[in-house]
């Protein structure tokens, strides 16, 4: 669960008993910071703070496909 006050995830729950929970929490984060990121990036009508955002926007997305690399390794 998402909390949209703070910004945190309060909760996730596995799909697989032995999935790393905090690695699932981490996943959550990050996508919760990426879709915050990307409705600013939407709404900012500053061309160079547009851009900064989108670079953000582009880290948290390697950042996520290397969560999600780790994951599937846990998996196995």
């Amino acid at each position: 669960m998402y909390d949209t006050k703070t910004g945190e995830v309060i909760s996730a729950t596995p799909w697989k008993k032995d999935i790393n929970q905090e690695l699932a929490l981490e996943i959550l984060r990050t996508k919760g910071e990426k879709a915050q990121t990307t409705q600013k990036a939407a709404k900012a009508t500053d061309l160079k703070e547009r851009e900064r955002l989108k670079e953000e926007i582009e880290n948290l997305n390697a950042h996520l496909a290397e969560l999600f690399e780790e994951l599937t390794k846990t998996l196995h």
